[in-house]
């Protein structure tokens, strides 16, 4: 059971990591700066925080 939770919890991280890089590369190819990129990253990882929190539960 631990090992799958492991597996669940590396597939999550991944996958956040994969959307945080296409958020940001969006973002720079579109030239909205900062005011974008901070409340996405702070999000981004409050929902990571949230998945990991609940996997490790």
């Amino acid at each position: 059971m631990k090992e799958q939770q492991r597996q669940i919890l590396r597939m999550v991280a991944l996958l956040d990591i994969v959307i945080a890089i296409g958020l940001l590369v969006g973002i720079v190819l579109a030239g909205l700066a900062i005011p974008i990129i901070v409340p996405a990253l702070m999000a981004l990882s409050g929902l990571m925080i949230l998945v990991i929190s609940l996997v490790i539960k």
